[in-house]
């Protein structure tokens, strides 16, 4: 409000006092607003005067008085005043977030987080939403507080919060805590910021320990949240960062446009528990060499595995007459010991697996392979025939034994004087493929020569012997 004030022929200045709750200024925008004006002229033109009514005691309050105008030698003038103190009525936090920045609202709602983030700043929420407070009494409060906050509304760092007026009224200690809502990672926007939620099956994309810092989550699909621990003293700091599926409780923050979680406790980061899975991708009926001769070995079978979760390492082993090795060609051996990593994880590797049977009994020889570790165990069935040297199989040609034909590895040539005795391994087009010398009792692997028609050239004593060969 405004009046005009006039004077003429005054001895002295004019003193203008404005009663208690009252503001006077010579602007209307109140820049040097005062309790007390002072013209210092005797005579003043026509001036306005701006008062402004500035409750500050008891909510409420009916304020009244006089405005003085004095001056030496005259008479005191009385402009009465008056004004009543509106009562600021109690919203909710949903409602006083729709309300424009620095305008005073009250509201009241239960601590959901800040003491392990913060040292002076606490979230609250009711039925409604959350919302930050901060100063004043703030620092003293803690989860499950019940209170009412009468403040100002602010903006910092993306975060809506009031800014407490007067001390923050406790109404209750350790309330009924505030459930979270359970969402998903893309559910997390504006509207839940300041809200206790839990979000379910997230993986760290981390591993180490936790410090103070940022942290990023996954869920199902590509969605991504980051997990934010604040303090020094929060009971995650120095903890594992777990791997695998977790499911998480928190209130949402906000950075610019990236939204934030921040657990409370450490029970708030709950281990989802991993099943312990073995899988071993076989043919249900098992592996079938079919027949091979005593002392040879068959083609090479092979079949997948992978494992999670495993308490210890994967023990591997594999009946007699058969052999397993993790190279196709070298290295078979009746047992192997497969690692775990850190997570007691295998990741999918392949098994190699061949038939070389030793019964020297004939017919079809059965066995299995055995992957146990910890209470789990697979089992994979083997089969093949083993068949036994028949005279058919045997070429005996004056000084030489040869067998078995057809051969898949080894070929065994004997000298039936014992004499030394040089060989060639011919292919149809005349070249010369495999050449040496064998004594007594030797056997020529063929493991490099392709599957084929052959022409076997034994020498001794400048004779020369020839016989057909097949590998298989």
């Amino acid at each position: 409000r405004s009046y005009q004030l006039e004077a003429e022929y005054l001895k002295d200045s004019i003193l203008v006092i404005a009663p208690e709750g009252f503001k006077l200024s010579l602007n209307s925008d109140f820049s040097n607003a005062t309790d007390t004006l002072i013209l210092e002229n005797g005579t003043v033109n026509r001036t306005e005067i701006y008062v402004q009514f500035s409750p500050y005691e008891e909510e409420g309050r009916f304020y009244q008085g006089n405005i003085l105008h004095l001056s030496y030698d005259a008479d005191t003038i009385y402009l009465p005043i008056s004004g009543q103190e509106g009562t600021l009525s109690l919203t909710s936090i949903a409602v006083a977030r729709e309300r424009s920045i620095g305008e005073r609202v009250k509201v009241q709602g239960v601590v959901i987080g800040g003491n392990n983030h913060f040292e002076n700043k606490r979230i609250i929420q009711d039925k409604t939403a959350g919302i930050a407070i901060q100063g004043l009494n703030s620092g003293s409060l803690t989860f499950g507080d019940s209170v009412e906050v009468e403040g100002i509304l602010t903006w910092d760092n993306s975060c809506l919060g009031i800014l407490p007026e007067t001390e923050i009224h406790f109404l209750s200690s350790d309330s009924i805590v505030v459930e979270p809502q359970i969402m998903n990672i893309d559910a997390i926007n504006a509207d839940v910021q300041s809200q206790r939620v839990r979000i379910e099956n997230l993986e760290f994309t981390s591993e180490g320990q936790f410090t103070v810092g940022d942290y990023f989550l996954i869920g199902s699909i590509a969605d991504s949240l980051i997990f934010r621990l604040n303090g020094e003293a929060h009971p995650l700091v120095g903890k594992d960062i777990p791997f695998g599926k977790v499911n998480l409780t928190g209130f949402i923050g906000r950075r610019n446009n990236s939204f934030i979680i921040y657990p409370e406790f450490e029970h708030d980061l709950e281990i989802i528990p991993r099943d312990t899975v073995l899988i071993v991708d076989a043919p249900s009926e098992g592996l079938n060499f079919g027949n091979v001769l005593l002392d040879e070995y068959s083609e090479v079978k092979s079949y997948n595995l992978k494992a999670e979760n495993l308490s210890e390492n994967l023990s591997i082993s594999i009946s007699e007459n058969f052999e397993i090795s993790l190279l196709e060609n070298s290295n078979y051996n009746n047992e192997l010991e497969l690692p775990i990593n850190e997570k007691g994880d295998i990741p999918e590797i392949e098994i190699f697996v061949r038939f070389l049977p030793i019964a020297a009994r004939g017919g079809e020889i059965s066995g299995e392979i055995v992957h146990i570790s910890g209470g789990q165990e697979q089992k994979v069935k083997l089969k093949g025939i083993e068949e036994i040297i028949t005279l058919n199989q045997v070429f005996k040609e004056k000084k030489f034994l040869i067998y078995p034909n057809p051969v898949r590895s080894e070929l065994k040539i004997e000298s039936i004087n014992g004499e030394v005795f040089l060989y060639q391994i011919i292919d149809l087009e005349g070249e010369v493929l495999l050449e040496g010398q064998l004594k007594n009792n030797n056997v020529l692997v063929l493991d490099g020569v392709e599957n084929g028609i052959y022409v076997l050239k034994l020498s001794i004593n400048n004779e020369n012997y020839f016989h057909r060969i097949i590998k298989k």
